[in-house]
């Protein structure tokens, strides 16, 4: 499974941090969300079907599941 983060969408709110810090971190260049794994484990992929689904603006999509 892969994720990223639409830039362009991502108002920097943090809530994904906050709830998957595992899975994302905020660009300290930039103030917005950024993706830790670029393919994530198995064992967080759990996780990584259920974050795009707290967005505020629907910047985390999931590109690709196995």
């Amino acid at each position: 499974m892969k994720i990223c983060v639409d830039k362009g969408l991502c108002i920097g709110c943090g809530l994904c941090v906050n709830l998957y810090p595992n899975l994302f971190s905020i660009d300290e260049k930039n103030g917005k969300a950024e993706t830790v794994y670029k393919n994530i484990p198995k064992n967080l992929e759990h996780d990584g079907s259920q974050c795009s689904d707290i967005c505020p603006v629907d910047a985390i999509i999931i590109v690709n599941e196995r």
